[in-house]
């Protein structure tokens, strides 16, 4: 176990311990997708900076999902990193009574959260953070860079809206855009009238419907129209992606 988990030069100072498998869908699923063999680097030969996996991950608050993710991209046979845009400050319109409620005094708390378990896994030196508004942030990074792109962010339509429009421009033709809080399938917009959704809907973080429950309503219209409905569902999870062609 620890032979596949760690580079060489890590394995006098590692412990099976240290490190359990990965949980996270989307862990899970950056493995499947960006799998060394899968894009066709070879494992037996060397790459250069421009030739490593890469993952952009919109949004991580205190960093869970975003270590997982980390710990995919350290396996040797993919040799990847992490890039990551947040303001760590919460989401806006979220209720107080969340972990996840805005509050301006939140970053100094959750980004150390962040690195210390980036320490703990030994994945720190493979990831960058971008601090900031990701409506701004989103332009520090190059464009045609990234093989996949997880927008977790603010579930607000124009935050969304904000995130799919110029982060597909960060990704690179083939790689996959995945968007977490998904909260329907492919068959929603059309079943809410997401199209005709009222401000106060596009405003929220989520918005209850009688027949679907609690619904991020502007995930679903900034993903949906973008898109043109090209897209799969994960109901069972939450998300959906999208491959760029």
């Amino acid at each position: 176990m620890s032979e596949w988990f760690v580079t060489e030069k890590e394995k006098d100072t590692f412990h099976p311990n240290d490190w359990n498998m990965p949980v996270p869908w989307i862990s899970s699923f950056i493995f499947t997708h960006i799998k060394s063999e899968f894009w066709g680097y070879g494992n037996d030969q060397e790459w250069d900076y421009k030739h490593r996996p890469k993952v952009l991950q919109i949004g991580c608050a205190q960093g869970w999902d975003a270590i997982e993710n980390a710990k995919i991209l350290k396996l040797p046979s993919i040799n990847g990193e992490l890039h990551i845009i947040d303001w760590f400050k919460g989401n806006l319109t979220v209720d107080t009574e969340e972990e996840w409620y805005y509050n301006e005094n939140n970053p100094p708390e959750w980004k150390s959260h962040l690195w210390s378990e980036a320490k703990k896994f030994k994945v720190d030196d493979i990831i960058t953070v971008f601090e900031g508004d990701s409506r701004k942030m989103i332009h520090n990074v190059m464009d045609n860079w990234y093989d996949i792109i997880f927008i977790d962010g603010g579930h607000e339509y124009d935050i969304v809206k904000s995130d799919v429009e110029n982060g597909y421009r960060k990704l690179k033709k083939g790689g996959i855009m995945v968007f977490d809080d998904f909260s329907g399938d492919e068959t929603t917009y059309d079943e809410l009238n997401i199209k005709d959704a009222s401000e106060e809907m596009l405003e929220k973080d989520t918005w209850e419907f009688e027949s679907h429950g609690l619904v991020h309503v502007g995930v679903i219209k900034a993903v949906h129209e973008f898109l043109k409905g090209d897209y799969i569902s994960v109901p069972c999870h939450h998300k959906c992606y999208h491959i760029k062609k």
